[in-house]
């Protein structure tokens, strides 16, 4: 793992001695937020300004998981399985279960207005 610095020796034990960092996937312009889904053994994760989440499963690659998400990020799992996540444009805590979309929390009454990354908000 040399292009990896590790600033705490308690990292080295993730990863076994002489273990090798790879590439996935490619073509995301910018990309963070991963989940786990256990269910599938899939990781899911965000291409921000493409507002879009992706999805990298062993046999299957990659593939888009959804568009259209809102400029969303910052994944997080449920016990029951629901998958949260934050979106930039609705400035809204989002949920999906059993592939329906539903808004947990929403800040309406408080809006920013920016424009970043030509992300812009009503």
């Amino acid at each position: 793992m040399s292009c990896v610095d590790i600033f705490d020796d308690r990292a080295l034990s993730l990863a076994p001695a002489g273990a090798q960092l790879e590439r996935l996937v490619s073509g995301a312009i910018w990309s963070e937020g991963p989940v786990w889904m256990l269910e599938d053994q899939s990781v899911l994760w965000s291409d921000i300004p493409n507002n879009r989440m992706l999805r990298w499963h062993p046999t299957e690659g990659q593939s888009v998981w959804r568009g259209h998400v809102e400029y969303a990020n910052g994944h997080y799992r449920e016990a029951d399985g629901a998958l949260l996540h934050c979106s930039h444009r609705k400035r809204a805590i989002n949920g999906v279960m059993r592939n329906e979309l539903y808004i947990c929390a929403s800040t309406s009454s408080y809006r920013i207005r920016l424009d970043t990354h030509g992300i812009q908000t009503p």
